[in-house]
């Protein structure tokens, strides 16, 4: 490890880590440091204005951000007295006409080009500018969410790593690095760089189990509310700021508390299924009045400043609810930098209310299960890489419509499938930093050790969390979103309501099941999400086409076959293409007119057919796979 102070320079080498001492009494890195550096900045700090520092000097820059909130954050607040210059967020809306415009007229005004963009939009910011794009700083802010992200924008984020990859003046971002271990491959051999504060603002953790942690909120809410608020180091907390990453639990506790709305300022994000969820409590902007409970959901862990001078963290993980089981070494630490105000005597002390593993799964499991899911993405690669070009889509389908689970990735670009690194390394990440940690309140405390925090002077402050009541937050099943959508389509002669699109936001299966199922297939199914999916692929037009084309590719016109070998050979041609279904060889009469014969074999006369000419219109036939699903 190699250790410089500000403003001086040092060979850098590749994988070093490189520590950059703040200058005594600094707060923001604008203070030190008028560039980032090149490479990985762990600046060990939220709210050290490390955004502030690229979006003020004379460069060129773009910087790349998790949310669209992170943006506007930031685009609301310039050109201010200290900066002139004007920003360009790059959100839905903007098109590239609109960056191109943006460009010439920094130009004109002889400013730099600031440009804040999503991951996603990325490559409409690269297409404009063109090859110019390597002369453009490119900075990844809050690179820690791109593990995150991977499980519901895969797509988007693998792009956005394969666009970034070799530009020559990148910097990855975060208070909170993805550990070594997990980084994607791009970040491999990149210098990292370390900022050292030379000041304690060490996280101080309450941690506190409970049973049941949503009674255990609504009992501390009550008890503040009866004029008994919590004290801890020696001072009253007059806000609470409670983060709970799911709006369900969030409307249950203010029900359960008996909070009305000008008690409470939710903070999530504004979409038509959170404002249904939580009825007549209206959703709030950050900078909104303060009042006394705020609730929060992981839509603005990053990058959103709170000003409260008395208010406290409660962060809360209920065991049944995985969305709610926050990582220590992130997702914690990012909370607990939201409140800003220096003189909050609760700054850098968080309550952390919590109960045990979520699934109780062994480590010699997890293994097993990640292996097994890793060797059926192999065996898709292998398929895809020796099947013909016209029947590849067999493969790709199967990818798409198993998107969330799925650990094989095509690359529409260089029409390939590959092994979702990324993906892999988020499921590991989750397992030992997240899932295994809230096995027991051991590794719960050492898992804060490890991450720099301070557990002993917390202690001096825990306080006993009564139980109270068990709040039911069961997400919404697979079933009743499946009745709710058909519902919805139907209300509208098969149109869309907003309803209709974030059910289909939830869940990309029901739409797909929508356009090739009746509501009564999806019944005799079970509403069993891979019934539900087999079929919808066995359904689907490509699918009929390529097997048709298999099945004739196998299947020589005038031969004759038993019905034993002719089943073998369609569930062999079932099994290339990663159909599941248990063929007759009698249902090869969709595909071909044959006709019923008797063969002679060893062991005497048997059934067989006889391949006459294929069909005019091809069709492939389901009867048989519904039959099959049924049964499963």
């Amino acid at each position: 490890m190699e250790t410089i102070t500000a403003n001086s320079s040092t060979s850098l080498e590749k994988e070093s880590k490189i520590i950059i001492n703040a200058p005594d009494g600094a707060i923001y890195l604008s203070e030190f440091m008028n560039e980032l550096p090149i490479g990985i900045l762990n600046k060990a700090d939220t709210g050290c204005g490390a955004t502030s520092v690229v979006l003020e000097n004379n460069q060129n820059t773009i910087i790349c951000c998790p949310t669209r909130q992170l943006i506007m954050n930031k685009v609301n607040q310039y050109p201010m007295e200290r900066c002139s210059y004007e920003l360009l967020g790059v959100i839905e809306g903007i098109s590239r006409k609109n960056i191109h415009d943006y460009i010439v007229k920094c130009r004109e005004k002889n400013q730099p080009v600031k440009i804040m963009v999503t991951y996603d939009s990325f490559h409409k910011v690269k297409e404009v500018i063109g090859k110019d794009i390597s002369e453009y700083c490119i900075i990844v802010d809050e690179y820690q969410e791109l593990l995150d992200i991977i499980t519901y924008r895969g797509k988007a984020v693998l792009n956005f790593l394969n666009q970034v990859e070799h530009l020559p003046k990148i910097t990855y971002v975060s208070a909170t690095p993805i550990p070594f271990a997990y980084r994607p491959k791009e970040l491999m051999g990149l210098t990292e760089f370390e900022i050292n504060w030379g000041k304690e603002g060490r996280l101080k953790p309450i941690r506190r189990f409970s049973y049941k942690p949503y009674a255990s909120v609504v009992k501390i809410i009550k008890k503040h509310k009866h004029g008994y608020p919590l004290v801890a180091n020696n001072h009253q907390v007059e806000e609470y700021y409670f983060f709970i990453n799911s709006v369900t639990a969030i409307k249950n506790i203010i029900e359960n508390a008996g909070l009305s709305n000008d008690e409470v300022k939710v903070i999530c994000s504004d979409s038509s299924t959170n404002r249904r969820t939580l009825g007549n409590i209206s959703i709030s902007n950050v900078s909104d009045e303060n009042k006394p409970f705020t609730f929060c959901t992981k839509s603005v862990f990053c990058g959103v400043d709170f000003d409260s001078e008395s208010g406290l963290i409660v962060i809360v993980s209920e065991g049944k609810n995985r969305n709610t089981m926050l990582d220590i070494a992130t997702d914690i630490q990012q909370i607990a930098g939201r409140i800003r105000n220096i003189n909050n005597p609760f700054k850098n002390i968080i309550l952390h209310i919590y109960n045990k593993g979520i699934s109780g799964m062994t480590e010699d499991n997890f293994n097993r299960l990640l292996y097994k899911r890793i060797e059926i993405a192999k065996k898709k690669i292998r398929a895809f890489n020796e099947l013909p070009d016209d029947l590849k889509v067999t493969i790709t389908e199967s990818i798409r419509l198993d998107d969330n689970d799925e650990l094989a990735y095509y690359d529409e670009v260089k029409n390939t499938v590959e092994l979702n690194d990324v993906k892999i390394s988020n499921l590991k990440y989750k397992f030992y930093a997240v899932d295994n940690v809230y096995k027991n309140g051991l590794s719960i405390r050492e898992a804060y050790l490890r991450n720099g925090c301070d557990v002993a002077t917390a202690s001096e402050y825990e306080y006993v969390a009564e139980k109270f009541i068990e709040i039911a937050t069961k997400p919404e099943t697979l079933k009743e979103l499946i009745e709710e959508y058909y519902e919805e389509r139907k209300k509208l002669n098969f149109g869309k309501s907003n309803r209709a699109i974030e059910i289909e936001k939830t869940k990309k299966i029901i739409p797909e099941a929508y356009r090739e199922l009746e509501i009564e297939e999806i019944r005799k199914l079970g509403y069993n999400s891979t019934r539900i999916r087999e079929l919808v692929k066995n359904k689907s037009k490509k699918i009929k086409e390529a097997i048709s084309k298999a099945l004739k590719n196998k299947f020589i016109i005038g031969e004759r076959y038993t019905n034993k070998v002719a089943k073998e050979i369609i569930q062999s041609t079932y099994d290339d293409l990663f159909i599941k279904a248990a063929p007759k060889a009698t249902y090869l009469k969709e595909h071909f007119e044959i006709k019923k014969v008797k063969i002679q074999t060893k062991t005497g006369r048997v059934d067989g057919i006889e391949i006459l000419k294929t069909r005019g219109t091809l069709m492939f036939i389901h009867q048989l796979t519904n039959k099959y699903l049924y049964a499963c």
